[in-house]
């Protein structure tokens, strides 16, 4: 079947079926599909080994496109950790990080093309108008409080380190605050004089050699907890406000004394917010989506919700897996699907 056999059945079938496509081939053929269509694509993968192939192979057929800005990006990977939730673990730094630049491709590129598994669907994130909100552009030669621009890394999350190395880290010596926002290769340089922003810049935090001057930079956030004290206060008052046995309240309340990171945090963010929102939130109202191998993800879905209800913990209400693969599939028969 043809690229422009599929694009002529779309116009007249709001769902289509492709068999026997695998490996490069499958990402060649979601490729030429984007390129001809021009709208958004979300592709879901049953697992996040081939949720990874297929990422891989995309990026391979999109090498071409030349990036000088995070919204030149066209191709995103929503990674998921392998644990189950209130388990004292918290996601890598690298995992958030590729996840909230997905989210900014969602709501700023142009035809984002994002990778997923159902796990990665169902996860909850910032409420979109906060992602919004907190998503802020610097031009260099413009006046920027130094103590408010620090306060403000800290309410996206950023860590303060000594010492940059990874995503959602920044670090301040003297007038240079460096900052791994996760939507650039490298971490960024800024130097200021007084207030101003004198220099902008990407280095390589190995050498802290310079590899590139810029005139502007985005800023997103880089954690999903922000790091200020009004924000733990305002986590411990709903918190006080739930249905909650004692003990469990004093619990969760330990984690929430000092606002900084701790193991297993994460699973308590939505006390940071009335609200969180899933993917579905942040696709654009034409998103097409590709169904690598149904069954597989519907296994999938099932299987995640199965742990998940076999799990003993504390948890904040959630449509099931299964029920938002479902919900999928109807958005699939109603908005387009390969």
């Amino acid at each position: 079947m043809s690229i422009k056999l599929i694009c002529d059945r779309l116009k007249q079938e709001l769902c289509v079926w492709i068999g026997g496509v695998q490996g490069s081939s499958l990402g060649y053929l979601i490729f030429e599909l984007t390129q001809a269509l021009k709208r958004p694509f979300l592709v879901i993968a049953p697992s996040v080994e081939e949720a990874e192939r297929i990422y891989k192979y995309l990026r391979f057929f999109l090498s071409s496109k030349t990036i000088v800005s995070p919204l030149d990006k066209q191709l995103f990977f929503i990674p998921t950790e392998p644990f189950l939730p209130y388990t004292g673990l918290s996601p890598r730094a690298e995992v958030l990080g590729r996840q909230f630049a997905a989210l900014f491709g969602l709501l700023n590129a142009d035809c984002p093309l994002v990778v997923t598994t159902p796990k990665g669907l169902m996860s909850r994130f910032l409420p979109k108008e906060i992602f919004n909100q907190r998503t802020q552009i610097y031009q260099r030669s413009e006046e920027m409080p130094r103590d408010a621009f620090i306060i403000f890394l800290q309410q996206l999350g950023y860590a303060r380190v000594d010492l940059v190395e990874g995503s959602g880290e920044f670090s301040v010596r003297g007038e240079i605050i460096d900052i791994f926002c996760p939507l650039y290769p490298l971490p960024l340089r800024l130097e200021f004089f007084d207030d101003v922003l004198e220099s902008v810049r990407l280095f390589n935090p190995v050498t802290q050699r310079s590899e590139r001057h810029l005139e502007e930079f985005i800023l997103i956030p880089a954690h999903p907890i922000p790091q200020d004290k009004a924000s733990f206060k305002a986590a411990q008052d709903r918190l006080k406000e739930l249905p909650l046995p004692v003990e469990v309240k004093q619990k969760i309340l330990s984690l929430l004394e000092v606002p900084a990171h701790q193991p297993g945090l994460e699973d308590f963010f939505p006390l940071f917010y009335e609200n969180t929102h899933t993917l579905f939130d942040y696709l654009p109202e034409d998103s097409l989506f590709v169904l690598i191998e149904p069954e597989a993800i519907e296994r999938e879905a099932r299987a995640g919700n199965e742990d998940k209800d076999s799990f003993r913990g504390i948890r904040s209400p959630k449509t099931t897996l299964f029920a938002f693969f479902f919900y999928l599939h109807c958005l699939a028969t109603y908005q387009g699907a390969y």
